[in-house]
């Protein structure tokens, strides 16, 4: 897939803002750093949506799913990081529909996330950051939304939103739960295995 080819990032976010019904400019957000990599990443998570298992061809089970996954992966003092696009439907009784999930649970905003979403999942205790970088064995580390061109050698970028299609090139990771199972995935064993193919790349090139 190539980046012309990706699905807009902003199409649906006046239907997300809609759902909610806030007045964005009264919501306060309050944001967070993570100065280490997660122990877990995942993203596009979409629970409520209606549509979503037949947009994306998931399971008709694919919350339980979800939630198992997590529940069965992540510690309560874990680390894990949510790449956005968390749930969809009203903001009314949103709260109350979230599942309870364990760890220290950080989040990005999707196109899907409106201010006041992200308010009540802070509510909820989920911590948002903004898209960041971090180092990792001599790599850059990137952390968004939707994947975007690379122009820093020595980058990896480690995103969602493409659902069920391929990141757009090898040094992109896509961890919508399409590509991994539903459930939470272990991000640094995922970068060190990236990173080992690249630099083999590297190397053969080079001979």
């Amino acid at each position: 897939m190539t980046f012309a080819e990706l699905p807009d990032a902003n199409a649906d976010v006046q239907t997300s803002a809609t759902n909610v019904a806030e007045p964005s400019a009264l919501v306060t957000l309050v944001t967070y750093t993570l100065a280490e990599l997660p122990q877990w990443v995942i993203s596009d998570t979409h629970w409520f949506h209606a549509n979503i298992a037949a947009y994306a061809g998931r399971p008709s089970n694919h919350e339980d799913l979800m939630i198992d996954g997590w529940r069965e992966t992540v510690g309560d003092d874990d680390t894990i990081l949510h790449l956005g696009d968390v749930a969809l439907g009203p903001r009314e009784g949103f709260r109350d529909r979230m599942p309870s999930l364990p760890g220290q649970i950080y989040f990005l905003r999707g196109n899907h996330d409106s201010r006041g979403k992200a308010a009540l999942l802070e509510e909820l205790d989920w911590r948002l950051v903004l898209p960041f970088t971090l180092p990792y064995r001599g790599w850059r580390i990137e952390f968004c939304h939707a994947p975007h061109p690379i122009t820093t050698p020595h980058t990896i970028q480690v995103h969602g939103h493409l659902h069920q299609h391929p990141a757009p090139s090898p040094d992109h990771l896509n961890v919508s739960v399409e590509q991994i199972g539903y459930r939470p995935v272990a991000l640094q064993p995922l970068l060190a295995t990236r990173i080992a193919d690249l630099e083999h790349q590297e190397t053969a090139s080079e001979q």
